[in-house]
């Protein structure tokens, strides 16, 4: 069975500078449920990646979920009650702050995010603001690969960093090469995994759904990891990290974490 072990717990998440330059292009970061409990140092490495690049970063004062468990899990009259709160709350946010675009580092719910403009494509109270919040929704890679002016450290070639490509950002999101190319154009080692367009086994409650058909994925994956003979394995989404980590001992950072410590954040792992 999965155990729910935080992936880091050295500090509390850092908050966004309220002396930021006020003049800067302003972004949202949608810091999520599940990790601001347990994955809260990638959400501290995004907010120090985007302010060293000069965004000043609001985390959204309401987190609740973006509702992807629920939909998941077919609760589809809770997944709803869900994504309206948040196109309401949200979209406010992005009126009053300016913001240029919402920023996501979980590739599940950034999926999620993408898909309320489709929700509620017939929903005429709704449908502007839905279409809006999903039009702007951005994977952290995507942002900064569009974004790009990450300055090569060369010391970071010694680190051997394997990526692995979770299902909801390579299918869902249709983001696939962008974090390869940021983590080496940043100076690491990158080497792609075999297989790399099978699931881990996390697949949102699927582990803990179908948690033999899980581990069996789970097992082939970090069978992929262990022959890549590497330091660090690199992904986009929590929920695969958690689930891999319980396989094999090569350590799991954010692609976010890795580029933090690249431009003068601290060491991950």
């Amino acid at each position: 069975a999965l155990i729910l072990r935080p992936l880091a717990t050295r500090k509390k998440i850092i908050k966004a500078d309220r002396n930021q330059d006020k003049t800067g292009k302003a972004v949202g970061l949608v810091a999520g449920c599940v990790q601001q409990v347990i994955g809260k140092d990638i959400n501290s490495a995004s907010i120090r990646l985007l302010q060293r690049r000069g965004w000043r970063v609001h985390l959204l004062s309401e987190q609740a979920c973006c509702g992807a468990v629920e939909h998941h899990l077919g609760k589809e009259a809770l997944a709803e009650k869900r994504f309206r709160q948040n196109i309401t709350d949200w979209i406010k946010h992005v009126d009053e702050l300016g913001l240029e675009a919402l920023i996501v580092n979980a590739s599940g719910c950034g999926t999620m995010l993408k898909d309320y403009g489709h929700l509620f494509r017939v929903d005429e109270s709704l449908a502007a603001d839905a279409c809006k919040i999903s039009a702007m929704t951005r994977d952290i890679a995507e942002f900064l690969s569009e974004h790009r002016d990450v300055t090569e450290n060369g010391e970071m070639e010694q680190v051997r960093v394997a990526y692995q490509s979770p299902c909801s950002m390579q299918h869902g999101q249709k983001i696939d090469t962008q974090p390869v190319e940021l983590l080496r154009h940043a100076g690491f080692t990158v080497q792609e995994l075999p297989e790399k367009y099978m699931c881990c086994g996390s697949a949102g409650t699927y582990n803990i759904l179908q948690p033999a058909i899980a581990a069996e994925l789970g097992t082939r994956k970090a069978a992929c990891i262990d022959q890549a003979d590497v330091d660090v394995v690199a992904s986009g989404n929590m929920a695969c990290m958690m689930h891999l980590r319980q396989f094999t001992d090569v350590p799991f950072v954010h692609t976010a974490e890795l580029l933090d410590w690249a431009t003068g954040g601290p060491k991950p792992f």
